[in-house]
């Protein structure tokens, strides 16, 4: 009982500190910016989405690996891991700000990394059990799922190990097992299963991780000056930074996806990758 009403307390002071006076300033430079960033590129992308045309070269969901039951394994201990780090996120809900810390682009990633195994490994079953090749909305769902979380992961350990560690003075809270998992496991486990099931990046699908993006800054924005929740600090409108600090996460974000699809091209021309993938005409 004593323990209940000490959380009950610090839950108290957690929210206190959460939900501070940062409303926005409706008609700010950087609210404007944000208010006409966001829609124009979800809209914009979803344009270029509906127009263009998928080449099945680039249903990259499928495993390549000439060890699929490795590939299955490796998936199956990643997602356990992945939900039971969630579950303990989601389980100190309560104590930490409430759904406040739901505000963050690294709870919402985390989530779609828990997704992403978990289509991982139903994907790996069917290749491994079912011995069939075809399912081919699963591998693509699999693939638009990897390249929305694989440049969100790098861009979410670049943000906090770059900028936020360094101005915190590299709080220790960063490296407790929850935070740590959320911000390095993330882009490891993502990158690895990139590397060993060897699937493939459409160059095209850069509109999912910009819509994916623009999302998570429309709810900010809103958040931000409906009730004031801060994520962080230079995503606050009203500040100078927001403007610059938007493009550069921008660039980031597209740097990223690139970078993925550049990797994806060098596996097949890397002798240690090809060592690890069939060819792809073998999984057809």
């Amino acid at each position: 009982m004593d323990e209940e009403i000490a959380y009950e307390e610090i839950a108290s002071i957690h929210r206190r500190v959460c939900v501070r006076e940062n409303y926005q300033k409706v008609g700010t430079p950087g609210w404007i910016f944000g208010a006409i960033l966001t829609p124009l590129v979800i809209l914009g992308s979803s344009y270029i989405l509906r127009k263009g045309t998928v080449n099945d070269a680039y249903i990259g969901g499928r495993s390549r690996s000439k060890w699929p039951r490795v590939v299955l394994i490796w998936r199956l201990l990643v997602a356990i891991y992945c939900l039971i780090v969630l579950g303990r996120v989601l389980s100190t809900l309560k104590y930490q700000c409430g759904w406040v810390r739901l505000n963050a682009f690294t709870v919402w990633n985390w989530i779609v990394v828990c997704i992403y195994f978990v289509l991982a490994l139903s994907t790996s079953i069917c290749e491994v059990f079912f011995r069939d090749k075809s399912f081919q909305k699963l591998h693509l769902a699999l693939q638009v799922v990897a390249e929305i979380e694989i440049p969100s992961s790098l861009l979410v350990s670049a943000v906090v190990w770059g900028f936020l560690a360094p101005v915190s003075n590299w709080n220790s809270k960063l490296f407790e097992f929850d935070e740590a998992s959320m911000h390095i496991s993330n882009a490891l486990t993502m990158v690895i299963d990139f590397i060993i099931a060897s699937y493939s990046i459409n160059p095209r699908h850069v509109v999912f991780p910009l819509i994916w993006g623009a999302l998570y800054l429309s709810f900010h924005l809103v958040m931000n000056f409906t009730v004031g929740i801060m994520a962080y600090s230079f995503l606050i409108t009203d500040s100078i930074i927001y403007i610059p600090a938007c493009i550069i996460l921008l660039l980031l974000y597209v740097g990223f996806f690139y970078a993925a699809y550049g990797i994806s091209l060098l596996k097949n021309k890397c002798p240690c990758c090809l060592m690890i993938a069939v060819d792809i005409n073998e999984t057809a």
